[in-house]
């Protein structure tokens, strides 16, 4: 069963979810955008609760927790995350980031390598310099009208938007549901729900990189890590990841095939799959 724990860090209400009463601890980091622990890792708590105690929180900004008007940047999530592992009362723990929570465990690892057991990177950010079509993204994050009505303006998404984004950030058209899509518009209604994505954007977004790029550091990494991929990322294209798995230093990588940039949600089953193999396995292989 899955419970609901309310932390105070810094001064701000945070919501976590926990579940599982044996076993290492599982921090899970959901993704940007409108993202949440309940939107991307439902399922996934409750796989990996029969054998782990796991956490997912909602990051600031983003969810249930609070959502103040700060600066949402990479730095700012790393510091945040190794300040929850000490409000949970937890010295390590294994990190299950996706796509930007990927980029956020990835520095947590580098900055506190002690506090990290194992690394699952599900379509991670901050494994490549460049986005597809940045130089569009970057004009956009610049727009400031636009960046206004993204951050606080807000949200009433027609179908035929949503289907759109959805389909950018999935692989198989038929994960677009009606009832996923109206998951998707719930988080999105939220007050303030993409405040601080369009913060974080604008710091992460350089006129011809990013910022957050750990490919010169992955080879610091001593924790064994998972690399988990679908083919069909349009966000994070699978040869990011795949470079990557030959940077670090005890990697494996994991590419399902007919599967965007939301894993989790597309293909729970093969993910969830992976992942306990991956945790249970003291060889780490596959």
């Amino acid at each position: 069963m899955t419970h609901e724990q309310w932390l105070h860090i810094d001064g701000l209400r945070i919501r976590c979810l926990t579940a599982g009463e044996r076993g290492p601890h599982i921090l899970l980091l959901h993704g940007g955008g409108i993202d949440s622990a309940s939107l991307s890792w439902r399922f996934t708590i409750e796989a990996l609760a029969p054998y782990y105690r796991v956490y997912a929180p909602d990051l600031p900004g983003y969810g249930f927790s609070d959502k103040p008007k700060i600066a949402y940047t990479t730095e700012f999530f790393i510091d945040f995350v190794q300040k929850l592992l000490d409000a949970l009362k937890l010295s390590r723990a294994s990190l299950i980031g996706l796509s930007m929570g990927g980029a956020i465990a990835l520095g947590v690892a580098l900055r506190a390598p002690e506090r990290v057991e194992k690394l699952v990177l599900i379509d991670s950010y901050g494994l490549q310099e460049r986005l597809q079509a940045h130089f569009l993204v970057w004009a956009l994050t610049r727009w400031a009208r636009l960046q206004q009505n993204i951050a606080v303006l807000p949200m009433r998404y027609s179908q035929t938007v949503l289907k759109l984004g959805m389909q950018v950030l999935t692989g198989n058209p038929s994960f677009i549901t009606p009832e996923i899509l109206e998951e998707v518009a719930q988080w999105a209604r939220h007050p303030k729900a993409r405040r601080a994505f369009a913060y974080w954007l604008r710091d992460e977004i350089r006129w011809n990189s990013v910022k957050t790029n750990f490919l010169g550091d992955l080879g610091r990494i001593e924790a064994p890590v998972l690399l988990i991929h679908g083919e069909r990322d349009r966000i994070v294209p699978v040869e990011a990841a795949r470079r990557a798995q030959r940077l670090f230093k005890n990697a494996q990588l994991h590419v399902i095939p007919q599967c965007g940039h939301w894993a989790p949600r597309e293909r729970p089953e093969e993910v969830h799959r992976v992942i306990l193999e991956f945790l249970k396995n003291p060889s780490h292989s596959i």
